[in-house]
């Protein structure tokens, strides 16, 4: 495991200037099952039916585990970092995102952005409203609704490295399907 020790956060919690705080969790270890999606029109597909990305004249595929399974990296949020999100699509109300989103039944999904925060809307790859499956660690298969879609942050909301898809839930449902 990687991350900040419990001790440095209550020390740095305990520094004069500290107003809040809240943890982000990260796995790339959960996968999308690839029947449960549907691609947008803006998701390249080869003459195989794979998914890929150009990079430069390049056909970049889609990273898959062992069982057919495209790798994502899954955020769980707590309450500050995801107040932080800014909504491009789907439900807005931040107190109706948190209620969903504590069921478990919900996750919010990334939308990339140029380096004025605008959306890339030719790489929107979900929308609002669609389902999908997650495998979780442990091998048991979630159903999600995306109830969001929002603007990547890149350097606040993220391990800074780029990700096909990219999935948010509460930190205390992440816990549980990332454990």
């Amino acid at each position: 495991e990687e991350g900040v020790s419990e001790w440095f956060v209550e020390a740095w919690e305990g520094q004069d200037g500290c107003v809040r705080g809240g943890r982000i969790y990260m796995s790339g270890e959960i996968t999308l099952v690839p029947e449960s999606y549907t691609p947008t029109e803006n998701v390249l597909v080869d003459e195989n039916g794979d998914f890929y990305w150009m990079w430069g004249s390049e056909k970049v595929p889609y990273n898959k585990d062992q069982n057919g399974n495209y790798y994502t990296t899954v955020y769980g949020l707590e309450d500050y970092p995801l107040e932080q999100i800014e909504v491009y699509e789907g439900e807005t109300d931040l107190d109706v995102i948190r209620e969903k989103l504590s069921t478990g039944e919900y996750v919010l999904a990334s939308v990339s952005t140029d380096d004025s925060e605008v959306v890339e809307e030719d790489e929107i790859q979900y929308h609002a409203g669609d389902t999908v499956t997650l495998m979780g660690t442990d091998g048991t298969a979630y159903d999600v609704t995306i109830l969001s879609l929002i603007k990547e942050d890149y350097y606040g909301l993220t391990n800074r490295m780029g990700s096909n898809f990219s999935f948010y839930m509460a930190a205390d449902v992440f816990t549980g399907i990332a454990s």
